[in-house]
């Protein structure tokens, strides 16, 4: 990674953030799905290459506190704040040093999970040879690689956008005053191109998505010197190279196609004839911008086919929740309302997500069900569509028990992490390793939970706050006491609480 790119980042850091796609629970549960036998992610090793201020590395070291964390990063100021916050959470299974990827091979030994977000494309070729190389040579047997990278030909349409971007702002020094005249300059461009010109829809597409960008993300992914994407085969042939394999998108749904009309699948499978040149075909009808990959040895055998049984190895998590309708479910990240009339999937689903335990088997998931109904269940059916609501992005598979939990009744422990990132803002990493936003009311109650105060005891503890803080939350003692409350079942359903099992 050449000097100017940790000057860039050593400027204005990345912003704290966790990659919930690049979790090792996410890596092995898709591991397990082709076939793998992944390390128990709650004794492994995991190296995350360009870890910036430790958002992504710290808060799973607190998840899995079993497991050794180990990351580094060009920019020397990001890396004094990720120790500056292990040193103040007190976490001793997590180092962060200041390393250049084309030196860190020298000081690592061997990973069961190596993670690379927003690393490869923005680095010159020698370093994206040194990632795989480096992924090559220190990832374990059986361990599994995440990286991410811009791909074309998405990237070639967003390409233009960035090229005069740079043009418009050459000269100007200032990183705010330049973002600002960027945006200003698509605005400009939208305005005066039709609107029914591809160019100008293709613009409209680009501002649009870039409208809820934060700055820092507009700065790095617009304003790098390296920003290199590939079109898919490419990174597959480097892998080859590097005597690594393609296993998997990170996320089910791209993994699994959901997205793509089955006859339009078909068609595609029979004049690809091999994995690589069919994803590909892929990225063109998607027009795809970015890809999430995971990564493992060429040696490696994989299994395709989804299997119904290997539910019954995983720990089950619905992303589907209950309206007030008795059929409709919403997903829980996503604007998406389905109709679930199926009685025996209606009431796992309910199941799943009444946050009485977080550590649902499917054996005791069935008994569960059974209960409710007077005729027997299909459970193959019940797998079966279990497998096709994870394909679809609407449920999550765990290789082991989740680390949070929703027991209010004894002294609940929040997230220090979390704890710690509510000091400084409304945004949070949950124990789901999702980002999450709070109120000024939730803020306090969390910083309360330290595991030593029941939740019908933190009266004394918000006032205090309140009557010290800066928030602008008022209530009267009554109507306080019910928010508390009701905060408490809110962090939790945040999954910010700790499992008391």
């Amino acid at each position: 990674m050449p000097n100017q790119t940790a000057s860039s980042y050593d400027t204005k850091p990345y912003p704290r953030l966790p990659f919930p796609q690049s979790h090792p629970d996410r890596l092995a549960i898709m591991g397990t799905i082709f076939g793998m036998e992944p390390t128990d992610i709650r004794l492994c090793r995991v190296l995350e290459i360009g870890c910036a201020t430790g958002g992504n590395l710290v808060p799973m070291a607190e998840q899995l506190p079993g497991s050794q964390f180990f990351g580094f990063d060009l920019s020397q100021r990001q890396v004094d704040a990720a120790n500056s916050w292990i040193a103040e959470l007190q976490f001793t299974n997590v180092q962060i040093k200041q390393l250049d990827v084309l030196d860190a091979k020298k000081e690592l030994g061997e990973f069961d999970y190596i993670l690379c977000h927003g690393v490869y494309s923005w680095v010159p070729a020698e370093s994206q040879a040194s990632i795989l190389d480096l992924v090559s040579k220190h990832l374990s047997p059986n361990g599994i690689a995440y990286i991410s990278y811009n791909t074309n030909p998405g990237w070639n349409v967003r390409g233009i956008v960035r090229d005069m971007m740079r043009f418009h702002t050459q000269g100007i020094g200032n990183t705010h005053d330049k973002i600002v005249q960027a945006r200003q300059w698509l605005n400009f461009m939208v305005q005066n191109v039709a609107p029914t010109d591809p160019y100008g829809m293709l613009l409209k597409s680009e501002m649009d998505t870039l409208a809820g960008k934060e700055d820092e993300y507009i700065e790095h992914e617009y304003f790098e010197e390296h920003n290199i994407p590939v079109f898919f085969h490419e990174f597959a042939a480097s892998l080859t190279a590097h005597q690594l394999r393609y296993l998997c998108e990170a996320d089910a749904e791209s993994t699994f196609r959901g997205d793509v009309p089955s006859e339009t699948l078909k068609t595609l499978e029979r004049i690809s004839g091999d994995e690589i040149r069919l994803e590909q075909y892929l990225d063109f009808l998607r027009k795809r911008t970015y890809r999430q990959s995971l990564v493992c040895h060429a040696q490696q055998p994989l299994r395709r086919a989804l299997e119904p049984g290997m539910v019954d190895r995983c720990f089950l998590d619905s992303i589907l929740v209950p309206t007030q309708s008795p059929i409709h479910f919403r997903n829980r990240f996503k604007p998406i309302t389905l109709v679930i009339d199926d009685p025996v999937l209606n009431n796992s689903l309910r199941i799943l997500s009444d946050l009485t335990k977080s550590d649902w088997v499917f054996s005791e998931l069935v008994n569960e069900v059974q209960r409710l109904h007077s005729n027997s269940i299909d459970a193959d059916k019940l797998r079966r569509s279990f497998l096709q609501a994870f394909a679809s992005g609407h449920m999550e598979f765990h290789t082991t028990p989740p680390p949070y939990g929703y027991d209010l009744s004894g002294t609940p422990q929040a997230s220090r992490c979390a704890r710690s990132q509510s000091i400084l803002g409304a945004k949070v990493t949950s124990l789901s390793h999702n980002n999450v936003v709070l109120s000024d009311l939730d803020r306090i109650v969390l910083q309360s939970l330290d595991g030593s105060t029941r939740v019908d005891e933190l009266l004394p503890k918000v006032q205090t706050a309140l009557a010290t803080g800066k928030q602008h939350v008022q209530f009267d003692g009554d109507s306080l006491q019910e928010a508390v409350h009701m905060s408490a079942k809110n962090l939790a359903r945040m999954r910010l609480l700790f499992s008391s099992s």
